[in-house]
This record gives C-alpha cells, sequence and structure tokens, in this order.
C-alpha cells in the first residue's frame, strides 16, 4: 500500500495497519522451509503469483532469511518469459544491525 511508503520515518509507522486492511494475493504467497544450519530459504510457487506491474505477467519472489541478514529478489516476467521489472544480477541483501 502506497499509504504506507515513507512510513518508516513515523514514530509508529504501522499504527494504523491491522490484520483486515491486509489483502492475500492468491498464488503469491511464499513457501519458506527451515534448514539444520537455522535459515530459511523458499519463495513463490513458479509462474503462479499473477502481475501486471511494468507490463508483467506474473512475479517471482525468492527469500533467504539467516541469523543475520535477508535476501530477497523479487522479480516481473511478461508472457514470453522475459524478466521486465526486479533486480537482474542478484538479491537485495539486508543485514541485521544491532
Amino acid at each position: 500500500m502506497l499509504k504506507f511508503a515513507g512510513a518508516w520515518k513515523s514514530d509508529k509507522p504501522l499504527a494504523d495497519l491491522t490484520p483486515d486492511k491486509l489483502v492475500a494475493r492468491a498464488g503469491c504467497g511464499m513457501v519458506m522451509t527451515a534448514k539444520p544450519d537455522g535459515t530459511f530459504t523458499g519463495g513463490t510457487d513458479g509462474k503462479n503469483c499473477p502481475s501486471e506491474l511494468n507490463g508483467s505477467s506474473y512475479a517471482v519472489s525468492e527469500a533467504v532469511i539467516t541469523p543475520t541478514q535477508l535476501r530477497t529478489w523479487d522479480r516481473g516476467y511478461d508472457a514470453d518469459g522475459k524478466q521486465v521489472w526486479g533486480a537482474k544480477k542478484g538479491p537485495y541483501l539486508f543485514d541485521r544491525k544491532d
């Protein structure tokens, strides 16, 4: 929701966000798997997450969560399988700060 863009500047950025305001997108849920080393890996299921952003037909999301880092890679593809949005070389990396 664009309403929350830049909300990190607020003292209580998500104070107005409640579960009833969230909408699940069919096919866009991410399945995560716990690994023995304490990491979680997963993503969306193939081409099952519909998207119309920037001419895409579907979106693909992947994530890796470790004790010290979050890696996310979101991409959109057109009907021919050509990537039309998202990072091309690899995931965004978010390092944990104390």
